[in-house]
């Protein structure tokens, strides 16, 4: 049976601040890799829109729920969740795509800081060898709009995957030093792409849907002694 095709392309501005559109947005939540030992600073704060009736299920995003001022029965200003909350990320995803088989690579586009592109191309220009990523965690999120809520669109269940750097060649890896098109953050960014396979031995969990209550689990990478 062919393999089904996982692609998303994100809105970085709405990643950042959502307009009055809804659009599918997203974020890396975590990185960590290319021989460093500790993970990537958080260090892009984003505005995330979800429902106020329950947080996101994928706890690696923190999201914080935004206060919102109420008066309670007594007449006392109380906070109560908002419909938007709010993150600190890694970075702010351009596109996701895999092409859904076990051994076929996930291939990722964002946005990070300048602190962190520098941080990223300084390690591709010196550790050449060191093609390991420990962690990588992504969330995606889209806009339901015959159910009028926002949905989890795609995130890894197991919480994160590792994996190798891939490609024709050399390692799958580009940072791009010219500063990215979306200003809606008060910090220059900076593009950086990268394609990660799966590492021998290794099988995760991921988590994709198309609309609110159509989910479907698949498998990434494969385990010695089980079958694809």
């Amino acid at each position: 049976m062919a393999s089904v095709p996982y692609e998303y392309a994100c809105d970085e501005q709405a990643g950042f601040a959502m307009g009055t559109a809804h659009v599918r947005f997203g974020y890396v939540t975590s990185l960590t890799g290319l021989g460093m030992t500790t993970p990537f600073s958080r260090d892009l704060a984003v505005s995330v829109p979800f429902n106020s009736s329950a947080p996101p299920s994928f706890q690696g995003l923190q999201y914080q729920p935004r206060p919102s001022l109420t008066t309670s029965t007594s007449g006392a200003t109380v906070a109560g969740g908002g419909a938007v909350g709010s993150a600190k990320v890694v970075g702010v995803m351009e596109k996701f795509s895999w092409n859904g088989g076990v051994g076929d690579a996930i291939t990722l586009s964002f946005y990070v800081s300048r602190t962190t592109a520098t941080q990223i191309k300084s390690l591709q220009q010196t550790s050449t060898n060191n093609t390991r990523i420990s962690s990588l965690a992504w969330w995606i999120a889209d806009y339901d709009p015959q159910a009028k809520m926002w949905f989890e669109q795609a995130y890894p269940l197991s919480g994160s995957i590792s994996g190798i750097l891939q490609g024709a060649g050399a390692p799958a890896l580009n940072v791009d030093l010219s500063p990215g098109s979306a200003q809606a953050s008060a910090m220059q960014i900076y593009k950086v792409a990268l394609t990660v396979g799966p590492a021998a031995n290794l099988s995760y969990s991921l988590q994709f849907a198309n609309t609110l209550n159509a989910k479907v689990i698949k498998s990434w990478g494969l385990v010695v002694g089980t079958m694809a």
